[in-house]
């Protein structure tokens, strides 16, 4: 009798829980996915981006130098496979953040990239101050070059990968307006700009950035790289003399040409 009884209500039990395992597994496939963290870089790495989407190139400078301490390591291993369509400035200013991390020896290497691509992008400017850039961009790396001409060995292995780097891409035309215009006869131009607001100052107050007005014609600032002769070459032997006075070595004289060098 007993027996009797409790099979049916053992069978209800059975199947109830089977339902449950059902109802448990379809909730379970229609639950969403849990999304992964949110990566901290992406803040930037979006900003500049965009500001190389928009040609807003002193706005990407500004937001590369805002990366936290602890991000550089993360942002180098997003830079370097993007750098070949960074401008020069960009470039530059990655180094300076790989040099406060201490990696002098990856700063070296964009340094040296970007000093190298700097002079052949300032040679096409029509105004000849906006070339003082290249002695800016020494005052700001004072403390590298000290460093490099300490470890000449290292200094030199920099300086080879980053010639093998600057033979297997070509120059973009990224940023030679925006250099071009930081001469003094882009600062009387700026004269005319505006200001506009800054976002993700920080809580620092309010800042703003000069924007000039636009170029009417972009062939009035920048020559031709056609009508420019060997400036590869002229901007190749430029760099190794550059990095033999870091080292303190003889700088051997180049070869004679036809046009007047940089400087």
């Amino acid at each position: 009798m007993i027996r009797v009884r409790t099979l049916p209500a053992l069978l209800v039990a059975v199947v109830t829980l089977a339902g449950c395992l059902q109802l448990t597994e379809a909730r379970r496939v229609t639950e969403p996915p849990k999304r992964p963290p949110a990566d901290p870089l992406d803040a930037y790495t979006f900003r500049i981006d965009k500001a190389r989407e928009s040609g807003a190139w002193t706005e990407g400078e500004e937001w590369i130098a805002r990366i936290p301490p602890a991000l550089i390591d993360d942002y180098r291993r997003w830079f370097e496979p993007r750098a070949h369509r960074f401008p020069p400035l960009w470039i530059y200013a990655s180094a300076r953040r790989l040099q406060e991390d201490g990696a002098y020896v990856k700063a070296a290497y964009w340094y040296v990239a970007a000093r190298e691509r700097q002079i052949r992008q300032l040679r096409r400017c029509r105004d000849d101050s906006a070339k003082e850039q290249l002695i800016w961009a020494d005052a700001g790396f004072a403390d590298l070059r000290a460093e490099m001409g300490r470890h000449p060995e290292l200094t030199r292995y920099a300086a080879k990968h980053a010639f093998a780097w600057l033979d297997l891409h070509e120059d973009p035309e990224a940023g030679l307006l925006a250099a071009c215009l930081r001469g003094q006869a882009g600062a009387e131009r700026a004269k005319d700009g505006r200001l506009v607001p800054v976002d993700g100052t920080g809580g620092r107050g309010r800042a703003f950035r000069l924007v000039p007005p636009p170029v009417e014609n972009p062939a009035d600032w920048i020559i031709p790289e056609s009508e420019i002769h060997d400036i590869r070459t002229w901007s190749r032997i430029l760099m190794k003399k550059d990095v033999a006075s870091i080292l303190g070595e003889p700088e051997e004289l180049p070869p004679v040409s036809t046009l007047t060098p940089l400087r």
